[in-house]
């Protein structure tokens, strides 16, 4: 007995977003940020800034999954910064921005319920995703070395990683996130070792 059309329709429905999320859990492992930073020491850095700013949009799909395209014109802003290396604006451009557009843009698509949250939890994951990890590619572009600090920076995060996924309470609170407990290390580490150096 063959399947009715719309049970077909759910099933490649549910095939697809199993597969967007087995894309996503391959993108945002630790183990391709280190293959990535490894990477830095033979490709250009501009290859570099647009390699991460294509997992900073797969990132916030993932984390803001029926966003619209305001917070993929944030990634387009805060990596072109840091491929012409406009290291000030890219400190201040993008928290600016999301922490006034954000609010704006929920009212004007009359998203207004429970508007304090939705807001915050965007602005948390643009922060997070976009504003941080930007600056692992700008880590590379900042000195001859900067591909070292970046394996370094990897390296560590994959340690805090490991150590914050034994932590019973860090699992409760991230397991409704599974991509954060996966690059949230480096979006904490790329900043402080990029002004570390």
């Amino acid at each position: 007995m063959r399947p009715s059309f719309p049970r077909v329709i759910a099933a490649s429905r549910v095939d697809a977003r199993a597969e967007r999320n087995v894309l996503a859990y391959v993108v945002l492992s630790p183990w391709t940020m280190l293959a990535i930073a490894i990477a830095s020491l033979v490709v250009n850095a501009t290859a570099i800034a647009i390699v991460f700013a294509c997992v900073s949009a797969v990132a916030l799909h993932e984390a803001l999954p029926r966003a619209r395209l305001w917070p993929f014109a944030l990634v387009v802003v805060q990596f072109v910064l840091v491929a012409v290396g406009a290291h000030s604006l890219m400190a201040t451009a993008v928290p600016l921005l999301a922490a006034l557009a954000l609010p704006l843009i929920a009212v004007c698509t009359r998203e207004t319920a429970d508007l304090a949250n939705v807001c915050a939890r965007r602005y948390f994951f643009v922060m997070l995703y976009v504003y941080a990890l930007s600056y692992a590619p700008a880590l590379v572009m900042k000195s001859g070395d900067g591909a070292w600090w970046l394996i370094c920076a990897t390296l560590f995060a994959i340690a805090l990683g490991v150590l914050a996924n034994k932590t019973r309470r860090i699992r409760r609170v991230l397991a409704s996130e599974p991509g954060l407990l996966a690059i949230a290390p480096l979006c904490v580490c790329a900043p402080l070792f990029f002004y570390a150096m």
